[in-house]
């Protein structure tokens, strides 16, 4: 497809460049630009150097401004450094002083500087004794404060103490007029001042010295009111600008110096290199500035034509011969004709090809562009269609092209559209060039579309042609249709569901809701839009401040999301509660929140449901206190006869008996035992079940303590018959940080059980880890037996409350089925599971994990199984100068306390309640008080605590609980109220015994 094309002149440049290269003139017109190429070669080398020179002094005093500026910063550190020196140490001495400023090496963290000290801030009521302990201190000089002044400021604390001074030893800053006001500016700002060095002051020289006040530890203030009460003192360091600005110098720049002038006095404090002397023009100058403690300093960096480097000048006379004979060369190459021809024709080719190019870019362009792009002479007919077209239109291009382009407009608009078009190329009417116009075109099917065409004209050869870009606007349209459906549907759902929807205008303080909101909140409102003022006011006054926190928390930035649940008050005065969540959905330029979308939901029925939760919660709470209580009551009233039946028992058998009695009497004692067990495991039960088990972490041994189980539990397995064995698998991390009571008391349940339920073979406890990682291990712990077995369909039984595999097992070998439910919940607190694998006449294996801390070793516990002392040793014949009192109101427990005491060789007095104890030790000498809780009258709680505030002679009586409250927490109690130690019925000869070596001490008997 051929595009039209617009001639143009043909112009004659060979004959014209012939005519040129031919006259005589043009070697000398050469020759001349040659020269001028060669000037300007020379012109722009000469001005690169000097950039170059410049950039380098530029760089130079850059260097030496930082170098200067970090100086100034070390100052500041030093100061800062000594500032925490002084908050960190309220008692500061010289030599403290000294020490400290010693140890900062001055010379590294702070060159130049002369030295380093701090004026504490005395009240003047203070004055006498800061004077005194100066003086102790050994400053050596009369400290006379300034007349007049509320708090002063001595100058104490100097080092090193050969330093110039600025001012005499103790001298008051506070009245010295050059110090004083500056001093008391700078207390109240909080930054640090810098003042001079009065000229007087000898070896001081042109010194100046900068203060930074210093604020007590833990301070944070923010006004000067504050600043000046949380004063403690200043620290400051002298020094002098010339050492400063010596230590900056650029010594090893030739050619360069400076000089260091305050800027507000113009004041010059160091001159250095060649500034050292007058320069009256220098090469290069530069100015930089830096600050000291707040006072501005001005840098003049000068240097002199040293300061180019040796090569740079030659390199300037080098460029300038090179240039002129490159240039007279191409001159003289320039006077051959047939060069000239040549590159005028070369040049008339490459803009055919241009051309060409040209026009396949356009093509290329077109033809990718995703609109309809189309050509038409000034009859309106199509020279050239793109596919776009082809598309938009239905028709293939051999057909477009020649074709009318008004038969592709809607009939409605062809006369319109050809009117238009008519004024367009005349350059009158509506149609701008390039600007969209409305249309609607038809496919070669018939079907109408909504368009857009822009258009444009040009000149070619032979007439004038318009451009046309057309833009289907069909999808456009169904998109816009859409968008307006969906938001149909969209404003539909909001005013049918039961949430309320806001969306608030957070500037102009406007709600606008749905109306389902409304509705909720019991407001009326007919444009559907509130104040947030009103909004506010409908709101519970004590949810409010809770209200306020939940929003502007979102609005601040500090939670994602908002959300909160508060109450309304309704037009019938009732209040609803309301669940509001919302995001805020746009910002201002400067961050701030501007508008914010949310919903609010009605929870009343929700707030209600959970308030009965929470009535019936509390009650299961309370019900489950008054079942721990009676537990706790009954283990009392069944532990207080107890202690009489296992005491007489235990009396009963250090008497005269023989065989028949001693076995009844054993009957007994195991009876008794396996009584108390049961009650001790329902009272274990009771605290799993209320999750109130207190677990001890300390370092254990596991494989120590499965052996020991086996040692204390070997004489019933091998009475049985049975071979029992613990192993340890090689690798596992037996030392943990744990409870061992609690896995103890699991283990002698397991193993107890697995003997028990075991008639022939063997009983084996193996401990093997399941994981180690990252310092923490899984342990498991298994038991496994050859006994009789369990069935699959009992095995879920097992670990419930009371429960056992069958009944006949029950009658057959006893026991409540307690004991592994206890174990479930004790491992369950350690952080594992518990579980059995069993087959019925085969055994079964109990298997346990925890979960736990490895330790570096495990820490010496005592003997939980302590050896009873009645079968290991008689009773000890104790001095009957040891005389015991027993506060006791059940006669029984008093016979056998009496007795038990009386066989360990104690003399012992009987009180029947708290009140006669209290009486009895106010007029006898006791060596110690055995003490019942729970007494007719007076009960023991009561006693202890008057008793401990009786002043008795002598040394602390003991006083030690003999008690049958074993329940949770009643250890503590006893404690709490000033006994010394807990012992709990029923009371056995070693322990009893135990407890008074541990207490009794030689007394004198009343």
């Amino acid at each position: 497809m051929t595009l039209p094309t617009v001639s143009a002149p043909v112009t004659a440049a060979p004959d014209a460049v012939g005519r040129f290269v031919r006259h005589r003139a043009t070697p000398w017109a050469l020759l001349g630009v040659s020269m001028v190429l060669c000037l300007g070669a020379w012109y722009h080398g000469d001005r690169a150097i000097r950039r170059n020179a410049d950039e380098r002094f530029v760089y130079a005093t850059d260097a030496v401004t930082e170098l200067l500026q970090q100086r100034l910063r070390d100052y500041d550190t030093a100061l800062r450094g000594a500032a925490a020196f002084v908050r960190a140490s309220p008692g500061i001495s010289r030599a403290s002083w000294r020490e400290y400023v010693d140890s900062l090496g001055l010379g590294s963290s702070a060159p130049a500087s002369l030295g380093l000290g701090f004026v504490p801030r005395v009240a003047h009521e203070d004055w006498a004794g800061f004077d005194r302990r100066l003086r102790e201190d050994g400053l050596g000089v009369a400290v006379a404060p300034a007349p007049g002044a509320t708090d002063h400021l001595p100058l104490a604390y100097l080092a090193p103490e050969s330093s110039p001074r600025f001012q005499a030893p103790g001298t008051d800053l506070a009245g010295d007029p050059a110090f004083g006001p500056a001093l008391a500016r700078a207390a109240e700002s909080g930054a640090s001042v810098l003042l001079d060095v009065p000229a007087a002051v000898p070896d001081a020289g042109a010194a100046l010295v900068q203060f930074l006040p210093v604020y007590a530890a833990g301070a944070r203030p923010e006004v000067a009111d504050q600043r000046r009460r949380a004063l403690v003192g200043f620290v400051f360091a002298v020094f002098r600008p010339a050492d400063v600005a010596g230590a900056a110098a650029p010594a090893a720049h030739q050619g360069l110096g400076f000089v260091v002038r305050e800027q507000q006095s113009g004041r010059v404090l160091h001159r250095d290199g060649i500034a050292s002397g007058a320069v009256a023009s220098p090469t290069f100058s530069h100015a930089r500035a830096v600050s000291a403690a707040g006072r501005p300093w001005a840098l003049e960096f000068v240097a002199d034509a040293r300061w180019y480097l040796p090569g740079e000048r030659a390199m300037s006379l080098a460029v300038a011969v090179a240039s002129v004979a490159v240039n007279v060369a191409l001159g003289l190459l320039l006077l051959a004709h047939r060069r000239v021809r040549t590159a005028a024709e070369a040049l008339v080719a490459e803009k055919d090809d241009a051309l060409t190019r040209s026009e396949g870019a356009f093509l290329a362009v077109t033809e990718s562009a995703r609109v309809a792009i189309v050509l038409t002479d000034a009859q309106g007919r199509f020279t050239y269609a793109n596919a776009a077209a082809e598309e938009m239109f239905g028709e293939p291009r051999a057909r477009l092209v020649g074709a009318s382009s008004m038969q592709y407009v809607a009939a409605a608009d062809r006369a319109r559209f050809k009117e238009g078009l008519d004024k367009f190329i005349a350059g009158e009417g509506r149609i701008s060039s390039g600007a969209p116009t409305p249309i609607r075109g038809v496919r070669a099917s018939g079907e109408e579309f909504p368009a857009e065409i822009a258009l444009s004209w040009f000149d070619g050869a032979d007439g004038r042609y318009i451009t046309g870009v057309i833009v289907d606007l069909s999808e456009r349209v169904r998109a816009e249709a859409a968008a307006m459906e969906a938001e149909t549907r969209w404003k539909v759902a909001i005013d049918s569901t039961d949430d309320g929807v806001w969306d608030w205008d957070i500037e102009a303080g406007v709600i606008r809701g749905s109306r389902r909101l409304f509705e909720m909140l019991g407001h009326e409102s007919p444009d559907g839009t509130m104040s947030d003022a009103v909004w506010n006011s409908l709101i519970h006054p004590d949810d409010l401040a809770t209200a306020h926190e939940d929003l502007y928390g979102h609005l601040g930035g500090h939670r994602p999301q908002y959300v909160s649940e508060y109450r309304t008050c309704m037009p019938d005065g009732s209040y609803r509660w309301v669940l509001g969540r919302g995001r805020v959905m746009s910002h201002t330029a400067e961050g701030a929140p501007l508008r914010m979308v949310g919903t609010c939901t009605d929870i009343t029925e929700r707030r209600g449901s959970e308030e009965t939760l929470r009535f019936a919660r509390e009650q299961a709470e309370q019900a489950a206190r008054s079942k721990s209580d009676f537990l706790a009551m009954m283990s009392h009233e069944l532990r207080t006869p107890m202690n009489g039946v296992l005491g007489m028992t235990n009396l009963l058998s250090t008497t005269e008996l023989n065989g028949e009695q001693r076995e009844y009497l054993d009957m007994i004692g195991r009876s008794g035992n396996a009584l108390l067990r049961l009650i001790d495991d329902i009272l274990d039960f009771s605290k799993i079940e209320a999750g109130r088990v207190v677990l001890e972490q300390v370092s254990s041994d596991v494989g120590a303590i499965a052996r020991e189980v086996v040692t204390l539990l070997g004489v019933q397995a091998h009475s049985r018959g049975l071979q029992l064995e613990a192993t340890i698998a090689p690798g596992t991390p037996t030392i943990v940080v744990t409870d061992p009571g609690r896995l103890r008391q699991v283990l002698f349940n397991l193993v107890g059980n697995a003997i028990k339920f075991t008639e022939a073979g063997s009983v084996a406890v193996a401990v093997s880890a399941d994981h180690v990682a990252d310092g923490r291990a899984t342990l498991r712990v298994a038991v496994t037996d050859t006994g009789i077995g369990i069935p699959d369909d009992k095995q879920r039984l097992l670990f419930e409350k009371f429960t056992q595999a069958d009944a006949s097992t029950t009658r057959r070998f006893g026991g409540t089925g307690l004991g592994l439910a206890i174990s479930k919940g004790l491992v369950e607190s350690l952080g594992g599971r518990i579980g059995v694998t069993s087959a019925v006449g085969r055994g079964s294996q109990f298997w346990f994990t925890f979960q736990a801390v490895m330790a570096a070793g495990a820490a010496p516990e005592p003997d939980p199984f302590p050896t009873d002392l009645r079968e290991a040793e008689p009773y000890a014949q104790a001095s009957p100068a040891h005389r015991i009192l027993v506060a006791e109101d059940n006669p029984v427990n008093q016979r056998v306390a009496l007795r038990m005491l009386e066989k360990l060789g104690y003399a012992v007095d009987v009180a029947v309640n708290g009140r006669e104890a209290v009486q009895m030790v106010q007029g006898t000498s006791y060596a110690a008080l055995f003490m019942d809780c729970h007494m007719p009258e007076m009960d023991g709680f009561e006693a202890t605590r008057q008793i401990r505030q009786l002043a008795l002679p002598g040394p602390r009586l003991p006083i030690l609980a003999m008690t049958a409250a074993a329940a949770e927490g009643d250890r503590e109690r006893c404690l709490a109220c000033g006994m010394d130690d807990y012992l709990r019925k029923p009371v056995q000869v070693p322990e009893l015994r135990a407890m008074l070596e541990r207490w009794v001490r030689a007394a004198p008997v009343g």
